[in-house]
């Protein structure tokens, strides 16, 4: 019968989402470990003997030359079950892995031993002490691969005997802690070596984030027998924590020896008993207990939560076992399961519960959830596993069946009650959320509730009916409860003050006449507030507090009517401390002579502060309307004051609006409804609309290439007229510098008009044949008319095809001194070229 690996996911309800095998028919596969990252993704590792196996696309070869021998695998899955890696790594005898772990970077790290004279991960190589001098003795090995699968590093630890690594566990800060056996008398960690007598020794290890051992410590016996670590496990706050079994007489942790139950100092009865202990960061054992009874007991796995408490399961035979004062029953013929609790301070056994059945039942991994809810797994071959109130069917076959289980939370008594005494009395009641068999009060009392009158600290002790046990105090104080409000009675508009009730003890519950039940209250509005201090259901005390408005208003006439005129702003602060004016002053009475906006601001005596404007203006009155009067046209006038007001027009009109017909100048007086009723008057001229003449802006012409023209509006003594060339510019002339048909629109408020011109280019460009240097300054030198803009190259060359005269930029001035004959001129700029013969004459 062969042994396939399986990996399975279960929803919190206990229900499969998914399950993978990977092996063959005809050899052993094992899963030894699994560990989950934060994204759910899944690491497993463990033990292959076939030719090869294959993880999804990956197939990993067995590297030994014994067709039995095991090499390792390490794989990582996404939380749907999909393989995204797997790698593998052994030597030509047997590998095994115990141990596989995270650290936060998504680093894996697996340990385990290796008989193989070398041992090769990826890249790296491990050397077995032992193994080319004596066949089957391990070596233990630590290593680390990156998120990826890669290797990062391998380390060995071992002497001259078998040694090997069950478990491994990382910390915050990247470093690896290892536990497991030393059979060699004498075995490295790196540069530190540890040493015992005969016999097999428990050891934990520190190794940094490089893979360097950081320290190293065993503990056993000094007998033959075998002591060894089987799971370690950290507290996130320097604990490490580490089980197993020990089979010697006693076995010393550092200060701390334990005895085992079933053996004496004499006689070994192949009893082995459970260990558990607690070192610190630096290696140092804190504390180290022990569990078991006169058969063979071991501790399988632990884990630490957040609470200081640590979990163990494992496996015990024979006879009844003792967890601290806890004992559990044997009801098989070979191993029960069970599950226990320990204190993380000081290693205080606090319960311990079975499972089994007739046959081999073994708790072989505990774990928490994010929820720190705890679940066992392991296996069991009884017909039935009872798993209280649960149990499980069973096939009664050597191979067994797999469960897992998740344990209820642990029942814990709480005290209510008041905590503060203010009559004569106040009721005290133990509440669990299980079935309780006894309560013990520090009374004397038995009962679940109790009263009492005096203040002190009462202590119960309850026991469930599954005789575990819990303890809570719960402190009672004399107290006369009294409560004020703080903050301010003086509440700005548009803002808050914060009200607080001020209590001499902590752990009141409040209730505001708004219905908030917070100390501190925010309040926007004036009122009366009331709050009331509730210590339980017998202490209160009610106070009340008033909040008020401050006001600011300003008084006095807004209007100035004249360059001379004055007027006298005043501020009403009712209660105020303090004004200041944005001009500077600070009395209530603000003489004003000039046009503004006049602020204040006024200050109460809670330092609140008020702010108020006023718009201090003249009158001012706008006339709007067109000036021109087009023939059979009319044109509106309007007049508008900046205040209410009434106008009269030359016309005798009395509206603010009026319509003429005829040029001439209209006067409007408009008078302010407003004290002090100011007065102003305007007037408009309206002017004769006259047509636009008949004008041109020329003939059509042509322009030699590259110059410009310049081209005229003809004056119009046209009142308001406006000029608008076919490129948008509204000036009296466009200066024109390429073909085109160019067009004027010329527009009055009475009339519209447009005129063209087209304006051709042409290619103008003259290059002379000849020049007569004479001086009688003309054709004197070589000038070249039409030329594009910009600078050109000149070389002439004489009739021999020497150079006589080159320049970057010719400015149209060589041939003065040149001799008579015939030159040959290049003329070239980017992309064009001239050239020819020049005749020079005399």
């Amino acid at each position: 019968m062969f042994s396939d690996v399986f990996v399975a996911k279960i929803d919190p309800a206990g229900n499969y989402l998914w399950a993978l095998r990977a092996g063959d028919l005809s050899s052993n596969e094992i899963g030894t470990a699994i560990a989950l990252d934060a994204s759910g993704n899944v690491y497993i590792t463990g033990i292959f003997r076939g030719p090869s196996i294959t993880f999804g696309p990956t197939t990993l070869p067995n590297t030994s030359l014994d067709a039995s021998a095991g090499d390792i695998f390490i794989a990582k899955l996404s939380p749907t079950g999909q393989y995204l890696w797997a790698v593998g790594a052994g030597g030509e005898r047997e590998e095994s892995s115990g141990g596989i772990a995270l650290d936060s970077q998504g680093n894996v790290f697996v340990a385990g031993s290796f008989e193989s004279p070398q041992m090769l991960l990826g890249s790296f190589t491990l050397l077995n002490a032992t193994a080319t001098t004596r066949a089957n003795r391990g070596d233990a090995f630590l290593a680390k691969l990156g998120a990826a699968g890669n290797w990062l590093w391998a380390v060995r630890s071992g002497g001259d005997n078998t040694d090997g690594a069950a478990s491994v566990a990382v910390d915050a800060s990247g470093n690896a802690y290892s536990t497991g056996f030393i059979r060699s008398r004498s075995a490295d960690f790196g540069s530190i070596t540890l040493t015992h007598p005969d016999g097999v020794a428990a050891y934990v290890a520190k190794t940094s984030p490089t893979g360097v051992y950081l320290w190293a410590v065993s503990a056993g016996g000094t007998g033959i027998y075998e002591d060894s670590g089987a799971d370690i496990a950290l507290d996130g706050s320097g604990g490490v924590f580490v089980t197993g079994t020990f089979q010697n007489y006693q076995a010393s942790f550092g200060t701390t020896s334990l005895t085992n139950r079933g053996n004496t100092a004499l006689t070994n009865t192949g009893s082995s008993d459970i260990f558990v202990a607690r070192l610190d960061a630096a290696g140092s054992w804190r504390w180290a207990v022990s569990a078991g009874g006169v058969g063979r007991e071991g501790g399988s796995s632990l884990v630490a939560d957040t609470q200081g408490g640590v979990y163990l399961t494992g496996y015990y035979e024979q006879a009844a076992v003792q967890f601290g004062s806890t004992t559990l029953p044997y009801h098989g013929l070979y191993y029960d399961c069970f599950v226990a609790k320990l204190e993380a301070a000081a290693g205080q056994w606090r319960w311990a519960v079975r499972a089994g059945g007739e046959l081999n039942d073994v708790g072989q991994c505990v774990v928490l959830n994010a929820q720190q809810q705890l679940h066992i797994a392991g296996y069991y071959q009884s017909s039935t596993l009872e798993l209280s109130p649960f149990t499980l069917p069973g096939t009664r076959l050597a191979s067994g069946l797999g469960f897992l289980t998740q344990l209820a939370p642990e029942p814990r008594v709480q005290i209510t009650g008041d905590s503060l005494l203010c009559g004569a009395s106040t009721q005290l009641t133990a509440t669990a959320p299980a079935a309780v068999t006894a309560y013990s009060w520090s009374t004397g009392a038995t009962t679940p509730t109790i009263t009492v009158t005096q203040p002190g600290t009462y202590t119960v002790t309850i026991t469930f009916a599954s005789g575990l046990t819990s303890t809570a105090q719960f402190r009672v104080a004399r107290f006369t409860p009294t409560v004020h409000i703080s903050g301010d009675s003086l509440l700005c508009p548009g803002a808050s003050t914060v009200l607080t009730a001020v209590v001499p003890k902590p752990g009141a519950f409040y209730q505001w006449s708004t219905g908030a039940t917070t100390p501190t209250i925010s309040v926007t509005q004036p009122g009366t507030y009331t709050v009331t201090a509730r210590y339980g259901t017998a202490c209160a005390a009610t106070t009340h507090h008033a909040v008020r408005v401050p006001t600011l208003r300003l008084t006095g006439d807004t209007l100035l009517c004249g360059p001379s005129s004055s007027l006298l702003l005043t501020a009403v602060a009712p209660g105020a401390t303090g004004l200041r004016w944005n001009t500077g002053a600070t009395t209530f009475s603000l003489p004003i002579t000039q046009a503004g906006t006049y602020s204040v601001v006024a200050t109460f005596a809670n330092g609140c502060t008020l702010t108020s404007s006023q718009v201090i203006s003249r009158p001012t009155l706008t006339l709007r309307g067109d000036t021109v009067i087009c023939p059979g046209r009319g044109v509106t006038l309007t007049a508008a004051l900046s205040t209410p007001a009434s106008y009269q027009w030359s016309t005798g009109a009395t509206t603010p609006t009026i319509s003429v017909t005829q040029p001439g100048t209209y006067t409007v007086t408009a008078r302010s409804t407003l004290p002090p009723f100011c007065s102003s008057t305007g007037q408009l001229r309206v002017q004769q609309g006259v047509p636009l003449p008949v004008f041109s802006l020329g003939a059509d012409t042509t322009v030699c290439d590259y110059q410009s023209l310049l081209l005229h509006a003809l004056p119009l003594y046209a009142p308001a007229a406006t000029y608008r060339w076919s490129d948008g510019s509204t000036g009296t002339a466009l200066r024109v510098t390429r073909p085109g048909l160019y067009t004027l629109q010329v527009t009055t408020p009475c009339d519209t008009r447009s005129v063209s011109r087209l304006i051709t280019y042409r290619n103008c460009l003259l290059i002379p044949n000849i020049i007569t240097p004479n001086g009688d300054r003309a054709n004197d030198v070589f000038i070249v008319q039409g030329l594009p803009p910009g600078a050109w190259e000149l070389a002439m060359y004489d009739r021999w095809g020497r150079q006589v005269f080159a320049t970057a930029a010719y400015q149209h001035d060589w041939g003065t001194t040149a001799a008579p004959g015939l030159y040959y001129y290049l003329l070239r700029q980017a992309g064009l070229t001239y050239k020819g013969w020049l005749e020079v004459a005399n």
